[in-house]
């Protein structure tokens, strides 16, 4: 196998990625959030009005400012290597490459490898992950991805 192809990353797509590849971290998060939410009414309910508050406006502030800093944290990666990524696909590496930037990953050193409807995930670390877009594939290349990386033993479906 040896798929090589060229994209253009964007933010929102990448944010995608991301949010896909970490769902269960952010759904994680956001319990957390209810859960400090609630309690904050709840201590409003008896009175305790300075606790209940920070804890409200902590329930509240700090999911949203989650989506906003990722957002912020991509957009700001994309502007400091721009242009367009290239991805190499080999049987025994993956190789990401911008202007001036260049990763090689041997398929057994990612923590994990799983994919969507939309993209390919290559999980660097558990808090690191890789979004590939399955739209810079034709479909024959994604049929033959999806079960090379099916066959791998960290691939998690």
């Amino acid at each position: 196998m040896n798929v090589t192809t060229t994209y253009d990353q964007n933010v929102d797509e990448s944010y995608r990625g991301v949010k896909a590849g970490l769902r269960a971290r952010r759904r994680l998060w956001w319990s957390c959030s209810a859960v400090v939410l609630v309690g904050g009414i709840a201590e409003l309910t008896l009175g305790q009005i300075p606790f209940g508050t920070a804890a409200v406006t902590f329930g509240v502030l700090f999911p949203l400012q989650f989506t906003v800093r990722a957002k912020r944290s991509i957009a700001k990666a994309l502007r400091r290597v721009p242009g367009p990524m290239e991805v190499d696909f080999s049987e025994d590496k993956a190789v990401l490459r911008k202007p001036g930037s260049t990763s090689e990953v041997a398929w057994h050193r990612f923590v994990k490898l799983a994919e969507t409807p939309e993209f390919f995930l290559l999980y660097v670390t558990k808090r690191i992950v890789v979004p590939v877009p399955k739209r810079a594939f034709t479909p024959a290349e994604v049929a033959e991805l999806s079960a090379f990386l099916s066959a791998m033993p960290n691939y998690a479906s």
